[in-house]
């Protein structure tokens, strides 16, 4: 049974692929904390004799409860999430972290591959108030087979949708950044929030500091506890050393990307 606590034991109830190597994963749980945009869960599969738990962004939190994890299979422990069946159960720490702050519309979404994960979350709670533009860029038209979940949330959605691939296999053909630079040219946006590979984030954060524009990122950094007891995923800071799992994930772009 669900309940309020930080730790809790959920059912799988779906677990998609969505494309090669991209899965979502639903997790039932109807008495669960709200959860904000852009924090994230530490998930274990309840039988496994070597999963260490992982950090994964909430892609959506349900009306009913109900949890989804958009994750993409590059090592053994998504592996062994993606052979996950439903009735098979999840342990699942959190919400941890803090969330996407809440500033000066329009908003510009960066997000690279499964860096998407965490603004579906944010479109779907806060589109009634958040006028917004998304940059979705992957490798391949794959990567970018998720944006049909987006798309589904409101028949407009699609209009403020932008595509960029590297092979040219679905929208422009290039990187994200090029679309950035492109929006940014036509278009007067409050702040950008970012997620993905860091050297794109960094690209991001530069382009954003050369114009003045205030920009956030979502880091992903490997972490034994998530509750920053371990102090393992600290990153050095102008200010200090700080915990992605606690002070973060998501920072101002100019405390974590510096020169």
């Amino acid at each position: 049974m669900c309940h309020s606590e930080k730790i809790a034991e959920h059912e799988i109830l779906e677990n998609r692929k969505i494309a090669e190597d991209y899965y979502l994963m639903t997790l039932k749980c109807a008495y669960l904390q709200k959860a904000q945009p852009g924090q994230f869960y530490m998930l274990s599969p309840k039988k496994s004799n070597h999963f260490l738990s992982r950090p994964i962004s909430l892609f959506s939190q349900k009306s009913n409860g109900d949890l989804q994890f958009y994750y993409f299979t590059k090592g053994s422990g998504t592996l062994e999430l993606s052979h996950m069946k439903p009735g098979e159960k999840m342990i699942a720490q959190g919400p941890l972290g803090n969330s996407f702050t809440k500033v000066k519309s329009p908003l510009l979404l960066v997000g690279g591959g499964v860096g998407l994960a965490p603004f579906y979350e944010l479109i779907e709670s806060r589109r009634e108030t958040m006028s917004f533009e998304l940059l979705a860029g992957a490798r391949t038209s794959t990567g970018l087979e998720i944006l049909k979940e987006f798309k589904a949330i409101s028949p407009d959605i699609d209009q403020s949708i932008y595509e960029a691939s590297d092979d040219g296999s679905v929208g422009m053909k290039g990187f994200v950044t090029e679309l950035l630079i492109q929006r940014l040219a036509v278009k007067y946006f409050g702040a950008v929030f970012v997620c993905g590979p860091t050297p794109m984030m960094k690209a991001v954060a530069k382009i954003c500091r050369d114009r003045g524009i205030q920009c956030f990122v979502s880091l992903e950094e490997a972490m034994a506890c998530g509750v920053g007891a371990c102090v393992g995923c600290s990153i050095e800071t102008p200010t200090g050393m700080k915990r992605v799992c606690k002070e973060g994930p998501i920072f101002d772009a100019t405390e974590v990307f510096y020169e």
